[in-house]
């Protein structure tokens, strides 16, 4: 048993191997406090139970987790919102990441299962798949590489996962009814309906992000986003999802269209003026800002976010 205080504050001294330890239930049900992992990581979590299951069930608004890696998870649910780090964040999380892999039915992902709140500077390289054969769903809750279900947002951020799924499914998020900026996704992804390499169902915004994994479906398939739809939460001025200055590699993906965003070959999404002339602020440019997002290794590789360390 973990004894905790929900709204307490913590910091990470040491880094914790859960190995040999199996759980029923997320570790921490809900928190609203402060958690600093400190860059230590807690590794071998392994789960098998119902919904909200992750190190955290539920961040609730107000909490903040910051600096922590989840490594080597195996996560398994029958239900909705799962994730390695939290099955739901309505807090901040920023500079946190996961590997491993995480099974389950709805909105299951490599780090979120649902994220109402600001997730940024993060990644997962975790695996993502299902329990389950397809069934009528929700089509807000599907599986994404980084987080299921988006209303909130999220930047700076990536994931090179595998992303299997059913209805709803994309290789960073399985819907987004908030905005996801500046971020990006490389693993593959495979479903029925509503695939995307970036994002499955998208109704805000999507904008300086790319794909460049496989895409494989049925129906409402795109390189970068399945399905362009309208939103399910009332927004002033807002129609259906909105895309911009994105991109998706159709020669790795084996898709030409997409309900948003460029498509382009590998050789152009490895050439630094197609992401320059959308407005991209790359390191040793100013014309389009001086915050150094992005850098590239011309011709060997696509863009990174420039607080990734060489070796990831």
């Amino acid at each position: 048993m973990i004894y905790y205080s929900p709204c307490a504050h913590y910091r990470l001294v040491a880094s914790i191997d859960l190995s040999d330890i199996r759980w029923g239930t997320s570790v921490i049900p809900r928190f609203a406090g402060t958690f600093d992992g400190n860059e230590m990581t807690i590794s071998h979590l392994t789960i098998n139970g119902a919904g909200y299951l992750g190190l955290f069930g539920r961040l609730e608004s107000g909490a903040q987790v910051k600096d922590i890696g989840v490594l080597d998870v195996n996560i398994s649910s029958s239900d909705f919102y799962v994730g390695a780090l939290a099955g739901s964040n309505g807090g901040n999380v920023t500079s946190c990441y996961s590997t491993g892999a995480v099974m389950g039915y709805r909105a299951v992902v490599g780090l979120l299962g649902y994220n109402g709140g600001a997730v940024s500077h993060c990644y997962s390289s975790a695996d993502v798949g299902r329990t389950e054969p397809s069934r009528i769903v929700d089509s807000r809750l599907g599986h994404g590489g980084l987080v299921g279900c988006n209303i909130g947002d999220v930047t700076h951020s990536f994931s090179t996962g595998s992303v299997i799924g059913a209805s709803t499914v994309g290789g960073l998020a399985g819907s987004n009814d908030g905005s996801i900026i500046m971020s990006y996704s490389t693993g593959m992804v495979r479903g029925e309906s509503s695939i995307g390499g970036l994002v499955g169902n998208n109704s805000q915004l999507v904008q300086g992000c790319y794909s460049t994994g496989a895409v494989n479906g049925e129906s409402g398939v795109g390189g970068l986003v399945g399905s362009n739809i309208s939103s399910y939460i009332f927004r002033e001025g807002m129609g259906k999802g909105i895309v911009t200055q994105s991109f998706w590699d159709i020669d790795i993906s084996g898709q030409t269209t997409s309900a948003g965003g460029a498509g382009k070959t590998t050789d152009e999404m490895q050439t630094a003026s197609t992401f320059l002339d959308a407005g991209w602020d790359f390191v040793d440019e100013t014309a389009n800002g001086t915050e150094d997002i992005w850098w590239i290794d011309e011709g060997q590789d696509y863009p990174h976010l420039c607080w990734e360390e060489i070796e990831q």
